[in-house]
């Protein structure tokens, strides 16, 4: 099954749904399902609720992980001047 195909269940089914939310699913879709009745079977158990909070856990534990290395980055670039003083 190709992104392509997969991504237009997903349109059918979730109209006017935001393209990340799709994108990020078409991918989860693609790497678990090897027929096309396998995807049209994962796409008819997805409810909106899942698939929203499912994308904002993506990104919150994305928005997490940025914030630890610009943390890090920071801390790193602090104690350089440091060390050169």
């Amino acid at each position: 099954m190709t992104n392509e195909e997969v991504r237009k269940l997903l349109e059918a089914k979730f109209q006017g749904l935001e393209g990340a939310i799709l994108d990020w699913q078409v991918g989860k879709i693609t790497k678990q399902c090897q027929s096309s009745e396998d995807a049209e079977r994962v796409v008819e158990g997805l409810s909106l609720q899942k698939l929203v909070e499912g994308y904002a856990d993506y990104r919150a534990t994305q928005a997490s992980q940025s914030a630890v290395a610009n943390y890090n980055r920071e801390l790193e670039e602090a104690e350089g001047a440091k060390e050169q003083v």
